[in-house]
């Protein structure tokens, strides 16, 4: 059985898909993973998954695919508003946040989808 990919390995395997959702104003381009190891996950976490059509997100539980891979959220102009990564359904790395004129509002760090480090916010 192939699983997903952790982060940073140069070869995409078959069991990702990338998805696009729309949410009102906004829209969503992110990846999801079809098979994949069981997921530990955190009951202090936010665990993001994909099912029927639409993300999901709870906090210690999920029911469906998880996010894997790049997310980015555009509003209604395609001007980029979010921008980070996920492992298994939980937020990693660095996370960007700009306002609809692209001045960027906030960088968030996270780990195993939890606050890692400062959350620095530009007014």
């Amino acid at each position: 059985m192939a699983t997903c990919l952790a982060r940073g390995q140069k070869s995409e395997p078959e069991n990702l898909r990338n998805i696009t959702v729309t949410r009102g104003d906004t829209v969503i381009k992110t990846t999801i993973c079809y098979q994949y190891p069981k997921i530990d996950v955190k009951t202090a976490a936010n665990f993001y998954w994909y099912y029927a059509g639409e993300i999901h997100k709870n906090a210690g539980s999920y029911s469906g695919k998880p996010l894997h891979g790049k997310y980015e959220l555009f509003d209604k102009s395609n001007n980029l508003l979010e921008q980070g990564n996920f492992e298994f359904g939980l937020k990693t790395g660095i996370w960007t946040r700009w306002y609809t004129n692209g001045f960027k509002k906030e960088v968030i760090f996270y780990k195993e989808g939890l606050l890692n480090g400062e959350l620095f916010s530009i007014q």
